[in-house]
Formats: structure tokens, sequence, C-alpha cells
């Protein structure tokens, strides 16, 4: 129930399951600190980066992030020990910790949890056995451990062994880690807008193409009331299918991205919903905007795409919702920035006649960055930015209440 505040209970042992952004990860800690008093040990699993997986990778170590940690935390009597990449070896390390400091509270960190090859293992029966392990090196039964979700951006990740293990523990010893709680509070108010709007405007950019499984999702859900805006590298997939040549433009070339965007495009051709796609473009290495992109690659959207994108937010009214995930082009180019500037001065405008404006992703936020750095003034905050962009779409493909991993705590 989301009126209810956090379910926390103060008995067991906390595992954390976080991305790796080292301020945010002391926040979480301290909170968790002050609302577990009795809790002596913590145990993180997280990521960096993109390790292969099956092998411990030196650059993507944990080992520089612990040091940050250890000195804010200093002055609060805890220990932060980053544990041995083998499994056995890191019970035995928690085993002498334990016995070396019996009165002191301790935070243990697995190493980067993809040098695992289990995590993001395609088998289930893999991803069951390392969740074990893990709860086994923790040397505690399952009942006396705590799960503490702080990975929003995670939560659209239903098959990595780290999100799992929450099965194992539970369900009145799962919580949310209070940032991940705001979240998703914020989103289940944004639920309800966007079930009352009667026009949401959804912008997909950027090059990131198994966006097209949130895009078929939001399809089928929303049907005629959503209009879908396609620019970037994601646009190319969809001219292709209506017929039109691309050039020397980004596809998809991974099998698994085609398959996303087949199933995308086929869903948003059943759900019968309006797709913006551009019709000119600036192209690398020619000054004038290009309708034509053949042998040509397109690096932001012309003048004559940015004013039918402009004019599509000037028509949505107060209570409509628009989206942007992506910028319109290849934003980090002085010479491909126009695009995406214009479109956030036009939702900016919009945001301040009522429309709910939000802002999705990483990409997504240093675009806004850099065009502020380009206007020299920061954008209005009445444009949300929420930085989980995966995972928000996903929340707001099928209600953030319905996300498999969410659910899983709600229902605790």
């Amino acid at each position: 129930d989301l009126n209810d505040s956090r379910k926390i209970t103060s008995q067991g042992e906390v595992i954390i399951k976080e991305p790796i952004r080292t301020n945010k990860f002391v926040s979480s800690l301290k909170i968790l600190f002050k609302e577990l008093p009795s809790v002596k040990y913590y145990f993180l699993l997280t990521h960096a980066g993109r390790p292969k997986g099956g092998k411990f990778e030196p650059q993507l170590s944990l080992k520089p992030n612990i040091e940050i940690i250890k000195k804010n935390l200093e002055g609060l009597d805890v220990l932060v020990e980053l544990l041995p990449f083998d499994l056995t070896l890191a019970e035995k390390r928690i085993n002498q910790i334990k016995e070396e400091y019996p009165d002191k509270r301790v935070v243990f960190i697995f190493e980067n949890v993809r040098f695992y090859p289990e995590e993001k293992s395609d088998n289930p029966q893999e991803r069951e056995t390392f969740q074990s392990k893990l709860i086994e090196v923790t040397q505690k039964s399952s009942d006396r451990l705590l799960y503490c979700d702080e990975a929003f951006d995670k939560e659209h990740r239903d098959k990595e062994a780290s999100m799992e293990l929450r099965n194992f523990i539970p369900k009145e010893n799962r919580f949310f880690g209070l940032y991940t709680w705001e979240i998703v509070k914020e989103l289940a108010d944004f639920d309800e807008k966007i079930e009352k709007a009667e026009k949401i405007l959804v912008f997909f950019g950027g090059a990131k193409f198994d966006k097209f499984s949130q895009i078929g999702k939001l399809a089928k859900r929303f049907l005629e009331k959503l209009t879908i805006v396609l620019m970037g590298a994601l646009a190319n997939p969809y001219l292709v299918s209506i017929g039109k040549d691309v050039g020397e433009s980004k596809l998809p070339t991974e099998e698994k991205d085609i398959k996303k965007v087949e199933k995308g495009l086929k869903n948003i051709k059943s759900a019968k919903v309006e797709v913006l796609s551009p019709k000119d473009f600036v192209v690398e290495g020619i000054k004038e905007p290009q309708t034509d992109l053949k042998g040509k690659k397109q690096i932001d959207i012309g003048p004559q795409t940015i004013k039918a994108y402009q004019e599509e937010i000037a028509s949505l009214k107060e209570g409509d919702v628009v989206v942007i995930n992506g910028g319109a082009g290849m934003f980090e180019k002085p010479q491909a920035r126009e695009g995406t500037k214009k479109l956030l001065l036009a939702l900016e405008e919009a945001s301040q006649r009522g429309v709910y404006v939000l802002a999705v992703g990483v990409d997504m936020n240093n675009a806004i960055k850099i065009v502020e750095e380009d206007l020299k003034r920061p954008l209005t905050d009445k444009i949300i930015r929420i930085s989980a962009g995966g995972a928000l779409l996903e929340a707001i493909a099928v209600g953030v209440k319905n996300m498999p991993n969410v659910k899983a705590i709600l229902d605790g």
C-alpha cells in the first residue's frame, strides 16, 4: 500500500541491492544505520561497467569505490570490507572479520556482481544456485536476512540473480531503500496522471534499439491517446519499415535488438497509434538539411521536423503528458544539437502551461545539462528529471505497481 510508510523490520542482517553510485550509497547506508540500530552486518550487491562475466576484471573492480565509501563513513565506527571475488574465500573473510571485530558494525561489499556468469544467465536454475550461494556466504538462514532494494534503475531487470534474490527472503523482510521508495511513490502518482491525460506524447531518441520493447508495450497500453515521436537512430528502423532509405545511418545489427525492433514495430502497427518520424535531417559532412538520406548519415533532425514536433507539443493542453527519452541527434556535437535544444525549449514552455513533462534516462539528462550550458541558464524545474531510463520506461509501459520487482516488495 503506497499510503503506508516503508516497511522495515529490525531483526536480521541486511542485503542491499543498489547500483554503485558512491555518494548515494553512503547516504542510503546512513539512513539505514538510523532506522536499524540493532543490525550489525550489511551485504552490498552491486555492479560497475559491463564486464563480460565469468572472470575478475581488475579495471572494473569495486576497489576504488571502497576507499571513497570508507572516507565518507569516517567517524561512524563502521568497518567497510570488499570481499574476494571467490565466494569461498569471501565466506572465510567474513568469518575472520566477525572474529576480529565482534562488536563492530560491518559493511561487506561483494565484488562486481556482473563478474559472475550466473548473474545474467538465461538459465533460471543457474541463477537460483548462485542466489543460494550468496545467502550461504552471509552465514545466515534466509529468514534472518532483510532485503533492501535501492536499485530502481534495475527494476525492469527481472532475470538478474541479484534482483531475484528477494524471492529467497520472506516477504515481510523485504523493503525499499528511501531513494527507491521516493521514486516508486512519484511514479505511482504519475501513473494516475497518465491515465487521466487526454493525450500522451512520448519522444524516443538515442541509439539504444532495445527501447523498442517499451515502445511496443506503451502502444498496447495507451492505444489511440498515445503519439510516439521517433528521432535519432531510433527513427531509422521505423523509416526502413515504411520504405525509406536511411543511407549510412545506424541500424540494429545484434539479433536480440533486431527481434525487439520487429516486435515493437508489430505492436505499434496493431495498436494503431500515431507515429511521427523525421522528414528532413542534418547529415554528416553536408551543411544544408537533407530530405534524402541515400548514401548519407543523419546526425540530427532538420528544421522541417523540428517545426512539426514543436507544433505537436504546442497542441498539448493542461493535464496532458510528455515523456522524452533521448536526444534528437548527436547532441554532444554543436552542429547536431539544434533539434534537442529546440525541443527542450518547447517542452519548457509546455510545462509552464500545465503539461506534465518527464525527462527520462542518463543520456537525456546529459543532453539537458549541455543545452543549459549553451543557454547559460537552467531549464525550468517543472521538467521532472529521472535518470533511470529503462526502468522508468517500463514503469510507464506497464504501471509501476505491476513491475515484478516492485510488486514483490509491495505485496510483502
